[in-house]
């Protein structure tokens, strides 16, 4: 079964947090797709050890500690809550509405708004698809909302200062259904999967936050020269920009794994779609760079979207290639630029990936 890994790969980053949904056998993405728990790569002691004063001088703050989770994190922009993606830009999805934004768990991220103070729950789009009717717990100048665990997320049905001990409490299901409404008999938070504004999470040894066996990322090789051999014997090809992928194992044991990298411009309506295919063979620890050329350049200046899809063989791969709408003049052998027929490819990542 094919994955795809999705999210934004800044240049010279780890990989990026990243979320697995699963695709139907015939490689259509289901508009019902499970999602796999979350995982994340991006340190983010490091991202802002290495952005944080740029992000300063554009007023963006970070409040607390946390890790970017499905590709976002909070931060204040000014003195809005908003969130930005892991190459340190906007993605406003308050749009003026919330007092509070909180992290994504499981595609929803609960919001406060400004106006009733009141939480619902957005989508990663910023559609706000459980309106904003329930109370949170406000205790020592921080506040606590339910984020979503295995489909369910804790709301407070009346308002609770200092003490959540005697709080009504229920849960929600991702329509917004209410079930078990209770009264909280103890201030002991665990087992209420709570996430303050600053990010702390009393359950939060539940949903550890674990490395990626396998981080990739995009290297541009600015400066070699068309038909120049990587260390490895890998040609930069002569009919594009020149990059790598640098894929590194992060466990004990060797790993041999196929992957196709999709680049395209997140405005469907400007050509740019691109697939490029890697056998990964890594040693335990080990660290490659896989050489490829991209017709278009920019690839690791924010111009494009990526996303990784992982096959279970090198047969699902070679029939995922087959079935991909390369433009006619592009060739196929290996190596070569992949563009995607720009009058099928909306289509075709609508198809496959949703998007």
């Amino acid at each position: 079964m094919k994955k795809f890994l999705s999210g934004l790969l800044a240049a010279l980053t780890l990989a990026s947090c990243l979320t697995i949904p699963a695709f139907a056998a015939d490689g259509v993405f289901p508009d019902d797709a499970a999602y796999a728990p979350m995982v994340c790569a991006v340190n983010a002691d490091q991202f802002w050890q290495e952005n944080g004063d740029k992000l300063l001088s554009q007023d963006i703050f970070q409040y607390g500690e946390r890790p970017f989770r499905e590709g976002l994190m909070p931060v204040l922009v000014g003195d809005q809550w908003n969130y930005i993606n892991e190459q340190g830009k906007v993605v406003d999805l308050n749009r003026g509405r919330f007092m509070y934004v909180f992290d994504f768990f499981e595609g929803l991220a609960a919001v406060m708004d400004k106006d009733t103070m009141k939480v619902g729950y957005i989508d990663t789009t910023g559609k706000l698809v459980i309106p904003c009717q329930f109370s949170a717990f406000d205790a020592m100048g921080s506040v606590y909302v339910g984020y979503f665990h295995d489909g369910k997320a804790t709301v407070f049905v009346s308002d609770a200062f200092g003490s959540v001990n005697g709080a009504q409490v229920a849960e929600i299901n991702k329509s917004g259904a209410k079930s078990n409404a209770s009264t909280w008999g103890t201030d002991d938070l665990v087992g209420l999967y709570l996430i303050g504004d600053n990010g702390y999470m009393p359950d939060a040894v539940e949903i550890p936050v674990v490395e990626e066996p396998l981080t990739l990322q995009i290297v541009n090789y600015t400066g070699i020269g068309a038909g120049d051999p990587l260390d490895d014997g890998n040609y930069v090809f002569q009919n594009g920009a020149a990059y790598a992928a640098q894929a590194t194992n992060n466990t004990t044991e060797p790993l041999n794994e196929y992957y196709a990298l999709v680049s395209y411009t997140p405005d469907q309506s400007k050509s740019g779609t691109q697939v490029f295919f890697f056998e990964i063979d890594l040693g335990a620890g080990e660290s490659r760079q896989y050489a490829f050329s991209s017709a278009f350049s920019g690839l690791t200046r924010g111009k494009y979207s990526f996303l990784w899809v992982k096959f279970d063989s090198k047969q699902e791969m070679q029939s995922f290639s087959t079935a991909v709408p390369f433009a006619e003049e592009q060739g196929q052998t290996e190596g070569e630029d992949r563009i995607v027929d720009s009058s099928r490819a909306a289509a075709w990542m609508r198809q496959n990936f949703g998007l």
